[in-house]
């Protein structure tokens, strides 16, 4: 049940992250200043590294807990 849980997570959150980062370099493509969205961009990237750590640290409490 809990990897049910830890792959739904992962799947929504990366989903997501990504929709984040495509929309922060098409909003950098646009301005006319792209050094003010460098800091977003960062921002982003830091949250999908947390996204990926997280759901990795959840596979691994699934995969040591054993079978239900």
């Amino acid at each position: 049940m809990f990897e049910a849980y830890a792959q739904g997570f992962g799947l929504i959150t990366a989903l997501s992250a990504l929709f984040g980062l495509w929309w922060v370099n098409q909003q950098k493509s646009r301005s006319s200043e792209p050094e003010k969205w460098v800091k977003r961009e960062r921002l982003v990237r830091a949250y999908v590294r947390g996204v990926v750590v997280v759901y990795l640290l959840l596979l691994a409490v699934s995969y040591l807990s054993g079978p239900a």
